[in-house]
C-alpha cells in the first residue's frame, strides 16, 4: 500500500479565496513543490471536511481564515509538512501580501497521534 502524506498549511490573508487560487500554480511553480502533490484551499475552519479532530480545533482554536490541505503520495506527513511550509513561504512572498503586511500562518501534520508544528 502506497503512504500519502498529510499536511496542513493555517494562514491568514485580505484577499479573496479566488485570488489565492489563481495565483497558487505560480507560488508553488516558485516552492518548486512535486508535481503529485495535491492542495486543498479551504476557506473558514468550519469547512475543512475529513480532516483529525485535533488538526480541526487548532485552525478553529487560533481564529485562522484559510487552510491549504495537503497529500503527497509516497511521502510522510513530515515531508508533505516541509512542501506546505515551502508554499506557504512563498504566498508570503506574492503579491497577496504588500511588504508592510505581516503573516500569520502555521504548518501543522499528525505523527503517532499527535500535533506537529514546523519550526
Amino acid at each position: 500500500m502506497t503512504e500519502i502524506g498529510k499536511a496542513y498549511g493555517f494562514f491568514d490573508c485580505d484577499v479573496t479565496k479566488g485570488k489565492i487560487e489563481e495565483l497558487l500554480p505560480i507560488v508553488r511553480s516558485y516552492a518548486q513543490t512535486p508535481s503529485d502533490l495535491k492542495h486543498y484551499l479551504v476557506e473558514g475552519m468550519d469547512n475543512l471536511g475529513d480532516v483529525p479532530d485535533s488538526i480541526s480545533e487548532f485552525g478553529k482554536n487560533k481564529g485562522f481564515k484559510y487552510a491549504l490541505k495537503a497529500e503527497l503520495p509516497n511521502a510522510s506527513n513530515k515531508e508533505t509538512a516541509d512542501e506546505v511550509g515551502h508554499i506557504l513561504n512563498q504566498v508570503y512572498q506574492s503579491p497577496l501580501f504588500k511588504d508592510s503586511d505581516p503573516f500569520s500562518g502555521e504548518v501543522v501534520h499528525e505523527d503517532n497521534g499527535k500535533l506537529v508544528f514546523m519550526d
